[in-house]
């Protein structure tokens, strides 16, 4: 075989070599971890890290017609809360930054979803929140809400939902307690989501 050619076979495989070793350097530094696990164990979005099992039982629930999230089984907050939420606690859930994300089960009776929130009495103005159907046309809707009012509004739902429906909620001014100075929990928190009615069509 020619010099040349040999050199050239040579220079490619230092090259390759060069390449892999690169982004294995690359992955150690800057890891890339799946979405599920960045929001459980790094960003503390998600509420839990379901088993096998416990997945299964979560694409087969039951929800009541008026859903109190402060009084909800550890694997339904598992299964509704899927991200930009903070843990469980006596008072509801509270919504982490910008935007949260939500998966309910649904029959084909269900029409529209009513929601009641309330968020910090010491906020200095108040909350902008909106909501919408993940894959739906229709218009989202929008919410205003004075600092420590309790408020409610309806999202309609679109007509050919399937049996899951996901809500995607979007949070203009979210503020963080210890920023603040009214608590340790440094992350943005925005509305606190009290419970949730399931209106369904008139018989």
């Amino acid at each position: 075989m020619p010099l040349r050619i040999r050199l050239r076979m040579k220079l490619a495989l230092a090259a390759l070599l060069i390449a892999l070793h690169v982004t294995t350097l690359a992955v150690a530094v800057f890891p890339r971890p799946a979405p599920g696990y960045q929001a459980y164990f790094i960003d503390h979005t998600r509420r839990c890290w379901p088993t096998e099992e416990e997945a299964e039982q979560m694409r087969h629930l039951a929800l009541p017609d008026r859903l109190r999230t402060d009084a909800m089984p550890p694997l339904t907050g598992c299964a509704i809360f899927t991200s930009g939420w903070k843990g469980p606690s006596s008072g509801g859930v509270w919504t982490v930054g910008p935007a949260s994300t939500l998966t309910l089960p649904v029959n084909a009776s269900v029409t529209a979803l009513r929601f009641s929130f309330v968020t910090y009495s010491w906020r200095f103005e108040s909350l902008r929140l909106r909501m919408r159907v993940i894959g739906s046309d229709q218009a989202p809707v929008d919410m205003v809400f004075p600092a420590g009012r309790i408020v409610s509004e309806v999202l309609p739902l679109p007509p050919s939902h399937g049996a899951f429906v996901e809500i995607e909620l979007h949070i203009d001014n979210p503020e963080s307690p210890l920023f603040s100075g009214e608590g340790l929990e440094w992350r943005p928190l925005g509305a606190n989501l009290l419970e949730i009615e399931f209106q369904h069509a008139a018989p």
